[in-house]
């Protein structure tokens, strides 16, 4: 299972307000430099503020200002083990839409980064902190992260203007992840001299596994209910339901899916196919 060496997930610490409705206000809530120097002086976690929760989370950098959070109401969130450092000039924006404790970093070293967090990991994993990292780099990158979906340990870049990585609901991320936007270097024709495009959106559908180790190249859309195996490099697309390993990783089957328990029962295996061929 992928919840192997996870540890219990921190308690949320969050107070609801009467106001309802999703409420925009700046993580510039603390006067930026008395705030910076706390957090390097004691690694003191702020508690961003909006009107429908308040999320504890270490934010750092010298643009931290410039970041918007959004929490959906009645939402449950904890990045207090999260580290969230803002290095660019906005505006960036992150979206809470769903309940979780995250563990890890969220970078915005770019310009008008988004990141819509869903949240909710499906069970048995809502018992376990997501753990990742996440670079959002160049202009107008987004990381959109589906509701229900589970990780353990992975590192996703959104590299290069006007790139995303979308992730749909109910995916479960082992460890050692690795999915990237951008080649990071120039790769060109030693002929014609002409350079190859090195960054491109990447789609991961829903309820995806991805196996560990598995790393996602720019440009590759994985289809709903596929498996990437264990090491597998994926640089071109994965069709629905698909088993794919290897690298490059090839598709080995299709018609397969998967379920986050070892014994699933046939209403449980008919459910995910019905959602998949809807």
């Amino acid at each position: 299972m992928d919840d192997i060496g996870l540890t219990a997930a921190v308690e949320p610490r969050w107070r609801p307000s009467p106001a309802s409705g999703p409420e925009r206000r700046t993580a510039g809530r603390f006067e930026k430099q008395s705030r910076q120097a706390r957090n390097k002086a004691s690694g003191e976690i702020n508690l961003v503020v909006t009107r429908s929760a308040e999320v504890p989370m270490e934010l750092v950098g010298d643009h931290a200002d410039d970041l918007e959070v959004v929490v959906a109401p009645g939402v449950k969130a904890d990045f207090s083990l999260c580290t969230v450092r803002v290095t660019a000039p906005g505006p960036h924006r992150l979206e809470i839409n769903g309940s979780g404790t995250v563990r890890g970093q969220i970078i915005f070293s770019g310009t008008n980064g988004r990141f819509v967090f869903g949240g909710d990991p499906t069970p048995p994993m809502d018992k376990h902190a997501l753990r990742f990292k996440a670079v959002l780099k160049g202009k107008n990158s987004l990381l959109d992260w589906g509701r229900g979906t589970s990780c353990v340990g992975a590192e996703f870049v959104v590299n290069g203007n006007d790139t995303r990585i979308e992730i749909g609901e109910d995916c479960m991320f082992s460890q050692g992840i690795m999915v990237r936007t951008t080649d990071n270097h120039s790769v060109f024709d030693i002929d014609t001299f002409e350079i190859q495009k090195s960054s491109d959106s990447i789609v991961i559908g829903e309820h995806v596994w991805l196996g560990i180790n598995s790393t996602v190249l720019k440009g590759v859309t994985v289809g709903r209910g596929s498996i990437i195996g264990a090491g597998a490099i994926v640089t071109a697309d994965v069709g629905e339901a698909s088993v794919a390993v290897g690298v490059p990783a090839r598709v080995i089957a299709t018609g397969k899916s998967w379920s986050r328990v070892a014994k699933p029962t046939r209403d449980e295996m008919e459910g995910i196919a019905r959602r998949l061929r809807s």
